[in-house]
């Protein structure tokens, strides 16, 4: 299969088997290639050997000069050919990851969006992930399933925060009953259990803060100290993460204890 028929199994939602995830990451040349690393080396080599040629002017009567210029040559080649392809491929997968979610998420453009933790409950079985997205504004909480699972392969370092985040594709068990919505009216109250939040790191890129926040991040900002407790009016309480925070208060504000 091409990447951009991988990519469109993703745009329309499709769940990839274990062969068709590694072809994506191969195409998306998130594993070494044996062809690729021989040319890298093979690069480098010429590289190498016009700076000789230039330092001993063994080129005669041909300048040295042009000499360094072709070495130059070959090394912005290895440096473009090293990080320009991926990330250009890499590009197209995060637009197909969008494409699926704008459809996903269609009809829902007047609601905040949040990426955040959850602690998993037993009598909440719609939602089963360590991470869902919140959709939130003054009438309601819409609670949805993250689609997506961590693969094996690791994605470049530069979409991280120091942590290691991994290539994503779709999650056959999870559909799109895989959500909760709760009226504003329902909500009893929320607490946020200490004040004192740990800083959140992000990408050293502001280009890659976006996809970090709403995809990439598994952390799930919630340990035994830091979190939120929402209880409904029917006694039912789920704990969340502290990322919630600013939702919560934006929507209800005078529900907080």
């Amino acid at each position: 299969m091409t990447l951009n028929s991988l990519l469109l199994k993703i745009e329309t939602g499709q769940p990839l088997n274990e062969k068709q995830e590694k072809k994506l990451a191969r195409k998306l040349l998130l594993i070494p290639s044996t062809f690729r690393t021989i040319l890298h080396i093979l690069l480098a080599i010429l590289a190498f050997i016009f700076i000789l040629l230039g330092i001993t002017n063994s080129l005669e009567p041909v300048p040295s000069f042009i000499a360094y210029i072709l070495s130059i040559g070959f090394m912005v080649g290895l440096v473009l050919d090293m990080f320009l392809p991926r990330m250009l491929r890499l590009n197209k997968y995060f637009e197909a990851v969008n494409t699926f979610y704008e459809t996903k998420f269609s009809g829902l453009e007047h609601f905040d969006l949040y990426y955040i933790g959850q602690h998993k409950s037993p009598h909440v079985k719609a939602l089963r992930s360590n991470k869902i997205y919140l959709l939130s504004n003054h009438q309601q909480l819409m609670f949805i399933d993250d689609y997506f699972k961590d693969t094996e392969y690791k994605l470049p370092n530069y979409y991280a925060n120091g942590s290691t985040v991994y290539l994503r594709v779709l999650d056959p068990i999870k559909n799109d009953q895989s959500r909760l919505s709760i009226a504003i009216s329902e909500i009893d109250y929320f607490h946020l259990s200490n004040d004192d939040l740990p800083i959140t790191k992000k990408p050293r890129n502001p280009k890659y803060h976006l996809i970090f926040d709403l995809f990439l991040d598994q952390e799930t900002r919630m340990d035994d100290y830091h979190y939120i407790t929402l209880k409904l009016l029917n006694g039912a309480v789920f704990r969340i993460s502290y990322d919630a925070y600013t939702a919560l208060k934006n929507a209800i504000p005078l529900r907080e204890r």
